[in-house]
């Protein structure tokens, strides 16, 4: 805690003009990196939507290359063996239909039916000449086709047949190549467009007939292998929309931030002749509190943490030299990954173990000095009287076991105590640290589930809390000493013959106070229940006001433990071989629960039926 002295006003200007002046290169930095990364994503839809053309395109390319090379490959005899040919290809292909021109005039195509006109001939078409001058594959102009009746372009490629070269095409109306360009409007809601060199619209996801490619709110990109644009309009909403909502935004918070700097800086100027003397008598109070604490020791370092004053002479070994650094790493009572860890962080509360003791050590700046208190903990009890407050965690972790961020951040933060205290509470509570009970509750439903279910062992572990079936794997052998695989065949060969004697009931909305301690189970009033999960027992009481948990109206099945005349834990597996469904409980353990008369004997056993 630093010393806080006089200041005149000159320095807190220069540093409230820098700051403001780093809010401004914030924004600005800030606004552009969004305005980029909208810019990306357009170009982003950009680059996909005219991949997947080009990938249709080249895909149309490589299929009518295949049948020119099967034509000339195939020993064909006469004409009609040709026409065959085509007519199969044309089935197997994605092309409305197939023709062939000869320079010899004659026509063929793959449609049976179809009717050449008369004085038909290929050699005067465009199709057949723009083909056979390129030398390869090409994607024609735009032709009235007479088979379909309808504007269409056709992928064209040279072809030897019959001793004579030819022209072998794949024709494609513009309406499938539209059908197929409408798949994309999901993709970007402005208006899109595929024309050839001409201007004329092969494509598009709008009802507009035409398109200015002057207007410099479109922007095209060429098709791989053609003469044909993707287009574009561009999105400028997206940008008026994001961008004025982060102004409005960004606005607001650096509006606000900049008030609150400002309000709390004039009242520290205000204040500050009078802060110099609270804060000596804060430290001071804060350094009588920590020394009349029992069974602690205070040592005060300079910033090079040589030893300034000390309570006690001797600590064990740690005051033995004039420096605390030096006498802690080299301290034979102290553990070597202890010292590392107690130099390598800096919070305010660390635990150290000092010669088989727990100490529980304060880090407090003053003025120039740093002081450590050392205050043993090894014996520290937890409060006897009982609040409920370990219960709500448990019953917090038993709820939401299949979470795996669970952690002791959170969990600290649901008690309201400190972390370092919560952590001695648990344990003093349970006899596990924290780590250790949430892998024995998630190893507990795996364990069950594993048992009643033929779910997937990936399922099981991701169900239970683990992230990766791996570790899963690790601590299941671990803690069982079987594979989880092993574990589910030896539970599924142990079958229980005996008969189950029971009767289903339906149970009105019971209430419940619960507590996970038995020692805690006296302070509960009324009826008794005993709640199963798992391997754990839960304690728990009817009660009207506040319930822990509510089990709500449902069907159950009674069980009467003593005509059965099995032990609780075979009960419980036949139990739930015969009335447990996965898939009804929604991967859930279902509600059971055990009664007691009055000689403290189970008398019946209780499990919801989904």
């Amino acid at each position: 805690m630093k010393r806080i002295i006089k200041r005149d006003t000159k320095p807190f200007f220069a540093i409230s003009f820098i700051f403001l002046v780093f809010l401004f290169i914030n924004y600005a930095y800030n606004y552009t990196t969004l305005k980029n990364s909208i810019s990306r994503y357009e170009q982003g839809v950009f680059d996909r939507v005219k991949l997947k053309i080009d990938d249709w395109n080249k895909a149309n390319f490589i299929d009518v290359n295949k049948m020119v090379k099967l034509i000339e490959e195939e020993n064909l005899q006469d004409h009609k063996s040709l026409q065959e040919l085509m007519y199969r290809l044309q089935k197997n292909s994605n092309f409305p239909y197939l023709i062939l021109g000869l320079k010899s005039g004659e026509f063929f195509i793959s449609d049976k039916e179809f009717v050449t006109p008369h004085n038909y001939t290929p050699v005067k078409r465009d199709w057949f000449n723009d083909a056979l001058n390129a030398g390869k594959t090409i994607v024609t102009r735009p032709y009235f086709s007479m088979r379909l009746g309808l504007r269409s372009v056709s992928i064209c490629s040279p072809i030897r047949i019959f001793g004579d070269v030819g022209v072998f095409c794949g024709g494609q109306p513009f309406k499938f190549i539209s059908n197929y360009f409408n798949e994309y409007k999901s993709l970007y809601d402005k208006d899109l467009f595929l024309i050839d060199s001409q201007g004329e619209i092969l494509g598009k996801t709008t009802k507009s007939e035409s398109i200015n490619l002057n207007d410099p709110n479109y922007i095209k990109f060429p098709v791989l292998g053609t003469k044909w644009f993707i287009v574009f309009e561009r999105n400028d909403e997206i940008y008026t929309s994001s961008l004025s909502e982060f102004f409005i935004m960004n606005l607001i918070f650096y509006g606000f931030f900049v008030f609150i700097y400002f309000f709390t800086n004039l009242f520290w100027l205000k204040e500050h002749q009078k802060s110099d003397q609270l804060i000596g008598k804060q430290n001071e109070f804060i350094k009588d509190a920590l020394v009349n604490k029992n069974s602690s020791v205070l040592v005060s370092c300079d910033e090079s943490f040589n030893i300034t004053s000390k309570e006690l002479e001797s600590f064990y070994d740690i005051f033995n030299g004039s420096n605390l650094k030096e006498n802690i790493l080299n301290s034979k009572y102290i553990l070597g990954e202890e010292k590392q860890r107690f130099f390598s962080t800096h919070e305010q509360y660390k635990n150290l173990t000092i010669n088989g003791k727990t100490y529980l050590v304060t880090t407090t700046d003053a003025n120039d000095d740093i002081s450590f208190l050392f205050q043993d903990i090894s014996y520290e009890e937890a409060k006897k009287e009982y609040d409920g407050t370990l219960d709500r965690v448990l019953l917090f972790i038993h709820k939401n076991i299949d979470d795996d961020s669970q952690c002791i951040d959170k969990l600290a933060a649901i008690s309201g105590y400190s972390k370092f205290h919560f952590q001695r509470m648990f344990k003093n509570y349970t006899g596990q640290t924290l780590a250790n009970y949430l892998r024995q509750a998630r190893l507990n439903k795996a364990k069950f589930l594993l048992s009643f279910t033929n779910e997937t062992i990936s399922n099981i572990a991701y169900n239970s809390g683990f992230s990766h079936i791996e570790s899963f794997s690790r601590a299941f052998n671990k803690e069982f000493e079987l594979s989880p695989s092993a574990f589910r065949d030896k539970s599924k060969k142990e079958i229980i013959k005996d008969e189950l004697y029971y009767e289903e009931i339906f149970m009105n909305d019971l209430n419940l106070a619960i507590t996970f301690s038995q020692n805690n189970a006296k302070f509960l009033e009324g009826d008794r229940y005993f709640l199963i999960e798992y391997s754990n027992l839960i304690y728990g009481s009817k009660t009207n006001s506040n319930p822990d948990i509510t089990i709500r109206k449902s069907k159950f099945v009674k069980v009467d433990f003593i005509r059965t005349g099995l032990n609780l834990e075979l009960i419980l597996n036949k139990i739930y071989t015969v009335f447990y469904d996965y898939e009804a409980y929604k991967h859930e353990i279902p509600i059971a629960f055990y009664t007691k008369n009055e000689f403290d004997k189970i008398n019946f056993i209780y499990i919801n039926i989904a």
